[in-house]
């Protein structure tokens, strides 16, 4: 998914999937299970009918989605993939109303404070609960045309003040009288923290001698990197690995995976994606020996790494054709055995620690006979048996995060069964559930998915991600210290997580339609037929260069037509592409034309372009000749008009092979040909007045060839900021060889470093550029100087002769070999 060719940029982890708009095309992977899978296809397809929609309803094109704001356009792709219960919006909003901080509707504009799609969808739920599902669609078109403001007044009969007021009293009034403590009371103390709403702390893993704890944060800005920490403290202690530091590495999962202890506590293992591939990546904690890099075989992807009690296997939510199952891996053996193979999906392993058990999270129901609404149910699998057992608790609700207590017999886990998100207790031998958390946000993490909780068997602690004020905050406490409150299995309320408001009238066309499900939906086997791909190419993108002018006069020389069109074609998985460009400015002979092809289907992507290009410049020569006016022989005032073109003609062959997302070898070579038209223009004018207009074509330079080859090695593990890189490093390495008319090689080596320290960037540059051969100080080759601003500042301004002081000598700033050095 990632590599996918149809959307240019890089793809993170944390993308569920994309929705392109030229084509209105959906792209996204298969996600661990099914229940994510739905929700993300449902979310991208309302991008694509709001792209139609756009498009189609006389609402000038695409152009008028600058009109809407990002949390109108994610926030209604939530609320119609989700409906107006979800108890992770709720958190937030919940979270919201706890700290006092319910914006109007011109503050959602600040994304970096109120997060789009939570705030956009509880905007929605609102709108659709109070005025009905059928407002939706005008006021999304009407805000297309004239923003929300006026859309809100039109649509809804108030403005966005009144509006706002109205959205501020709802969920005040809905979760205040929940009948829940609105005081948060952490079981345990603060761990490790950080500025609201500007650092995240995620997926916490205690050490099995509960000393120690890992988890991973954004605290460094750019990229989230795993850290290391006192676990009774919370004092950081360094960070253990980052994808700076490892250029090759692509990404890590931060958002719905984690991070497994080795039983000795000296090991730590995590989901990485390097070199394109998903790999395990084991880190020695004490720093002795390097990262070792595990590519698993038969799994595309895997998550939730599990070390077993023993040391010798790990156990991973695989996948492998699309089917998420549970399996083993033997690290000394380097095989994989699979433990489930059916249709349902098993996520979140676990071992007991006796290592005789792997608890999960599975969507498999209790009953087979009775599947219902089965939510995210807590099994166990027997590893000398096979068997599984799966626990009758919260049916229907979204229990996760499952992890076997100290002494095997007891059950920990999260749970979203009251809309709440708290930490339970099952305790096996008496089948009876406890209740040992009640906040009034939630254990979370950036998902529901993502692994919030963490036990330490050999000390008896727990650490877990507290979301509150916008940030999420790691808390430990032991065991004991947790209140046991006993309710019964089939206790579920799930008022807590419904945004208001909820109304349920006929006009709730959104939760009706998702209730229904799609039973009717089925496709008979025989209807669905595999073709192999052939790519088309269909027309994406038109554009006119520089607009549409004609003028005209007396003589040929002022008469011209400027303008041009660009086009852009690709296939449907963007593949191939097909860029085309028409410019005329001026006369026929400056036509420009230029054709490129591109091919991504494979690894090494290759291309070849082709151009025609006119260059034309003019001289202005002035004169005194006589001439005969009626019989009389006066003076005329000669202007001598002569133009320049020179034509150039290319043909290049590219390739490039990118060896990991940051690093790539690049090979090419071109044929140019160049030819030259001068045309010489005389008016005669006397006191003014033009007499006499000629025209003729000179004698041009003859033309000549040049051919090149060029090869570059380039790497990239630089981060930008807003305007510039802050943080990492690139080099390029590359040479070109010139043929024909010119005969030399030139040489570069660029390279950059960034470092970052809190707030500032500290930028290096070391720049060499040579010229060698025959022809390294060709008259046809421009000079090389440091003097330029994008290489030195403040050398621009120089004499140009010589200083008989100084003895400097404007020539010294020349040459054909240059070196440049920045701080």
């Amino acid at each position: 998914f990632q590599q996918t060719n149809t959307v240019g940029g890089l793809i993170g982890s944390g993308t569920g999937g994309v929705t392109e708009a030229l084509k209105r095309r959906v792209i996204l992977p298969l996600s661990a299970t099914s229940a994510q899978t739905s929700h993300v296809l449902g979310h991208e397809l309302v991008h694509a009918f709001q792209y139609h929609m756009l498009v189609s309803k006389n609402m000038s094109g695409l152009n008028t989605m600058n009109n809407i704001p990002l949390w109108m356009i994610e926030g209604l792709a939530e609320y119609m993939s989700l409906g107006n219960k979800d108890a992770n919006t709720a958190m937030w909003m919940r979270s919201a109303v706890l700290r006092r901080d319910i914006p109007d509707v011109k503050g959602l504009n600040k994304m970096y404070k109120y997060f789009p799609y939570r705030y956009g969808h509880a905007f929605w739920a609102f709108v659709g609960g109070m005025w009905g599902d059928t407002t939706i669609i005008p006021l999304f078109a009407k805000t297309a045309r004239l923003g929300y403001d006026r859309a809100l007044k039109d649509v809804t009969g108030v403005d966005s003040k009144t509006f706002s007021n109205m959205w501020k009293s709802a969920l005040e009034q809905h979760y205040l009288n929940l009948g829940r403590d609105s005081v948060e009371k952490p079981v345990g103390h603060l761990l490790i923290h950080g500025k609201d709403n500007e650092e995240k702390y995620l997926a916490p893993a205690l050490s099995p001698n509960g000393k120690q704890i890992a988890f991973i944060s954004d605290r460094d800005i750019f990229t989230s990197d795993v850290y290391l920490a006192d676990a009774e403290t919370g004092k950081v202690e360094r960070k253990l690995y980052s994808i700076v530091s490892n250029s090759h590495v692509d990404d890590l999962n931060y958002i719905e995976s984690g991070i497994t202890w080795s039983p000795h506590n000296e090991r730590l293992a995590l989901a990485i994606t390097s070199r394109g591939k998903n790999k395990l990546a084991v880190i020695d904690v004490a720093g002795r020996v390097k990262v070792k890099e595990i590519e698993i075989p038969g799994l595309t992807s895997f998550s939730f790494p599990s070390w077993s009690p023993d040391g010798d296997f790990i156990a991973v939510s695989g996948q492998s054709d699309g089917q998420t199952d549970l399996y083993i891996y033997h690290l000394n053996k380097n095989n994989l055995l699979r433990l489930t193979r059916d249709g349902y999906s098993e996520i979140q392993p676990s071992w007991s620690p006796d290592g005789k058990y792997i608890i999960f999270s599975t969507d498999l129901p209790v009953n087979m006979d009775k599947p219902g609404n089965t939510g995210f149910n807590i099994a166990y699998i027997n590893m000398e048996t096979g068997g599984i057992k799966v626990l009758d608790v919260f049916q229907g609700a979204k229990n996760l995060n499952p992890l076997f207590g100290p002494d095997g017999n007891s059950i920990y886990f999260l749970s979203d069964r009251d809309g709440f998100r708290d930490l339970y207790r099952y305790d096996i031998n008496k089948e009876m559930v406890f209740q040992l958390t009640e906040f009034f946000t939630g254990i979370s993490g950036i998902t529901p998915y993502s692994p919030a909780v963490s036990l330490s068997a050999g000390s008896g602690k727990i650490a877990y991600s507290l979301f509150t004020g916008r940030s999420y905050k790691l808390y430990s406490a032991r065991t004991e210290e947790f209140p046991m409150k006993k309710i019964s299995k089939d206790e579920l309320d799930t008022r807590a997580a419904i945004l208001p408001v909820f109304t349920g009238n006929s006009l709730a066309i959104v939760d009706n339609n998702l209730a229904a499900g799609m039973d009717d939906l089925k496709l008979p086997l025989d209807s669905l037929k595999e073709k192999p791909y052939a790519p088309r190419f269909q027309l994406d993108y038109v554009s006119n260069s520089g607009g549409v002018g004609i003028s005209t006069g007396a003589y040929g020389s002022q008469a011209g037509l400027n303008g041009g069109a660009n086009l852009l074609f690709s296939d449907m998985l963007g593949n191939n592409y097909l860029f085309t460009g028409l410019a005329l400015n001026g006369e026929i002979y400056d036509f420009a034309g230029m054709a490129s092809y591109l091919n991504q289907g494979h690894r090494l992507g290759w291309g070849v372009t082709g151009w025609h290009i006119p260059y034309r410049y003019s001289t202005l020569g002035y004169e005194y000749v006589p001439g005969i006016v009626n019989d009389d022989t006066v003076i005329l005032d000669k202007f001598i008009l002569k133009n320049y073109r020179l034509f150039e003609e290319n043909f290049s062959l590219f390739g490039v092979y990118p060896f990991s997302q940051t690093t790539r070898f690049e090979l090419g070579g071109s044929y140019m040909h160049y030819s030259y038209r001068v045309d010489e223009e005389r008016y005669y004018f006397l006191q003014g007045l033009l007499l006499d207009y000629e025209r003729d074509k000179l004698d041009a330079p003859e033309g000549y060839s040049l051919q090149t080859l060029n090869a570059a090695f380039i790497k990239d593990n630089s981060f930008f900021g807003l305007t510039s890189p802050t943080q990492g490093f690139r080099y390029r390495i590359g040479m070109n060889k010139y043929f024909g008319k010119l005969d030399l090689y030139t040489f570069l080596f660029d390279f950059r470093k960034y470092y970052f320290i809190k707030p500032y960037t500290f930028a290096f540059r070391l720049i060499h550029f040579s010229r060698i051969g025959k022809d390294s100080e060709n008259e046809m080759l421009a000079p090389l100087s440091f003097a330029y601003p994008f290489l030195t500042r403040g050398n621009q301004y120089v004499p140009s002769t010589q200083d008989s002081t100084s003895g400097f000598n404007i020539n010294q700033l020349y040459g054909s070999r240059l070196a440049v050095a920045n701080l």
